[in-house]
């Protein structure tokens, strides 16, 4: 080989390797700006260019230079100017303003006005760096959240009408605050100065005495409480010929002295009391209050409110064939009406054996009767020697009502009383005049701000001041009216009408109590009592609700602890708390009602002390209140 061949061989050869190096000297880097760049050389080549040396021509040198700076400039004010830059916005309309800032994790960024592009051109690399301004806020622009959105519309309007009624309501409380409002009202002195002891003594001459007629539904109590008024002249003849037409027109002409106390045409067209009715007449020797109450089992409240009001009780049972032990079964009244009686205060009894008419006024049968009762009536806590009295009469004709009836069939009681004598002999009820004032409130007319009612204990008169429990209304007594006469004082055993002026009558309601301004009456809803259980089907289970009744007033309650159970000899049980109650049995409970009930301490107040608890339409169990 020539030396000119090998010569070109070997320049070929250096020229081989010198491509494969320049090749693999190219990055990864390289490559990829070589494809993000399509209008250029990849920029490591470009740069390559600008730093080889080559032969310059004049000036080159220096042109070279100033292109290298060029592109030191551009390298430098691309890192100066990001592509993307973070900006702080408010989330005051946003959907972040319902999360914390520390737990919102989007980003927002906003491009600048300069194209990508050619930043990455300047730049000369793929990565370009951010600039962060606040890292703890997250960036977004806020162009559309200007207006509130519609959801804050409605919570802003709600949040204007709250505090529009909570302002309004801050003005109310403002002006209650400013009102000079006396929390004890002013103690008056009555308008007559009277000497009370010697008005007591004046009303002890001729006693007044208050009863219940009670007793089984069609016994006859309203014909015999309607004859009684007849006999003694508070109903005129005239007016008795007037319901005996009407009476006998209706096809029921039995009832005419019924209708006497009957009046409403309900109680006439079914031919039973459904309310309690109160009428007085007078004798030579006392003032009576009758008090007739229904004997139907669906009115056993009413009887209840009827007996609150007397002194004394009258029970008539039918002595008709079957009749009487009809009444006198579990299933009837007489037995019932006459354990509430006792249970509820009243002491003295008198049995009116009627319609004996119709048996020929049969001793044998008047034995009978009198026999069976006195075993229940022992058994149910009645003196049967001292304060139970039998009458045999007949309400219908009257025979033995207000006179003693002349006849050979009733010789065998020739040395016994009638009706209104048997009422007559009944010592006076001790009262209790030096007390405070107490009303149990039975009735309620609001036109004329008038309340009806018995006064337990102590005296009222015209001009004092009287509070209503358990709203704590007051008021000024305006009048007194006592058998259909006004009169300027009242006492303990009166029943009164008393117009009370200046009193909010939205507050008070029949069952209220009414007494003295200083000596108000406590409500409460616990209380602790000494029951006593009746015959019960099931026993009475703590937290079982039932309805209680004190005096003229009834409410639902419940037991809440049982304290103590008695055993057969009157002590106190030493076996485990108990949870119920069964039949027949005594023991301290503790009761709580549903609402705010007056109440007094049975040694204090035997009236306003005393209650009865009945369940599923039977009486199960009566007490006295010993602990409020």
């Amino acid at each position: 080989m020539s030396k000119l061949a090998m010569l070109a061989k070997s320049r070929r050869e250096n020229q081989q390797d010198s491509k494969l190096g320049e090749k693999s000297s190219v990055s990864i880097l390289d490559k990829l700006m070589t494809r993000k760049t399509e209008q250029a050389d990849t920029p490591v080549r470009r740069v390559k260019r600008v730093l080889k040396r080559v032969e310059a021509k004049d000036g080159s040198r220096d042109e070279a230079r100033k292109a290298v700076n060029a592109v030191d400039a551009v390298s430098k004010d691309a890192k100066q100017k990001p592509i993307f830059s973070f900006q702080t916005v408010t989330f005051e309309h946003s959907p972040f303003a319902r999360s914390p800032v520390s737990q919102t994790s989007s980003t927002m960024v906003k491009r600048f006005k300069t194209k990508h592009s050619d930043q990455l051109k300047s730049a000369n690399h793929l990565y370009v760096p951010f600039m962060m301004t606040n890292g703890n806020l997250v960036v977004k622009q806020k162009i559309n959240f200007d207006k509130p959105s519609p959801d804050d519309l409605v919570k802003q309007a709600q949040t204007q009408a709250f505090d529009s009624d909570k302002k309004k309501e801050t003005e109310v409380v403002a002006k209650v605050s400013q009102l000079k409002v006396s929390a004890t009202p002013s103690v008056t002195k009555p308008r007559v100065e009277l000497d009370v002891n010697s008005e007591i003594v004046k009303r002890s001459t001729k006693p007044n005495l208050s009863f219940v007629v009670i007793g089984h539904v069609d016994a006859g109590k309203s014909t015999l409480t309607g004859r009684l008024l007849l006999e003694s002249e508070t109903v005129s003849m005239s007016q008795y010929n007037k319901l005996k037409r009407e009476a006998e027109k209706a096809g029921k002409s039995s009832f005419s002295l019924a209708w006497v106390m009957d009046q409403t045409p309900e109680e006439r067209n079914r031919g039973v009391t459904i309310d309690i009715c109160s009428s007085s007449f007078e004798t030579a020797k006392g003032h009576f209050t009758i008090v007739d109450a229904p004997g139907h089992r669906d009115f056993v409240p009413n009887m209840i409110t009827g007996v609150a009001q007397a002194d004394l009780a009258v029970l008539v049972v039918d002595s008709s064939t079957n009749a009487f032990e009809s009444g006198f079964n579990l299933d009837g009244q007489t037995k019932e009406h006459t354990i509430l009686a006792r249970s509820l205060g009243i002491t003295k009894l008198l049995v009116c054996v009627n319609k004996m008419d119709q048996s020929g006024w049969d001793q044998h049968r008047f034995e009978e009767i009198k026999d069976m009762m006195d075993s229940f009536l022992e058994m149910s806590g009645w003196d049967i020697k001292s304060n139970v009295k039998y009458v045999p009469c007949s309400g219908l004709s009257g025979a033995n009502v207000s006179k003693k009836y002349e006849t050979p069939a009733l010789d065998w009681y020739h040395s016994g009383p009638c009706v209104i004598e048997a009422l007559e002999s009944f010592e006076a009820t001790i009262r209790e005049f030096t007390k405070p004032f107490v009303l149990q409130i039975n009735d309620i007319d609001t036109s004329k701000s008038e309340f009806t009612g018995r006064i337990d204990t102590g005296t009222i008169q015209v001009g004092e001041t009287v509070v209503f429990s358990p709203s704590g209304t007051f008021g000024v007594v305006d009048s007194i009216t006592l058998r259909d006469s006004k009169v300027n004082i009242a006492i303990a055993g009166d029943s009164i009408t008393i117009r009370v002026k200046n009193v909010d009558l939205d507050n008070v309601r029949t069952g209220d109590v009414m007494s003295i301004v200083t000596h108000e009456i406590p409500s409460v809803t616990k209380f602790e009592a000494r029951v006593v259980t009746f015959d019960m089907d099931r026993p009475l289970l703590v937290g079982t609700p039932f309805v209680l009744f004190r005096g003229n007033v009834q409410q639902q309650a419940k037991i809440s602890k049982v304290l103590t159970v008695f055993d057969k000899n009157g002590e106190p049980s030493t076996k485990r708390k108990a949870k119920h109650l069964i039949a027949k049995q005594s023991a301290i409970v503790e009761i709580e009602t549903e609402r705010k009930l007056p109440l007094q301490l049975f040694k204090e107040n035997k009236m306003m002390g005393r209650i009865v608890l009945r369940k599923e339409g039977r009486t199960v169990a009566a007490g006295v209140v010993e602990k409020i």
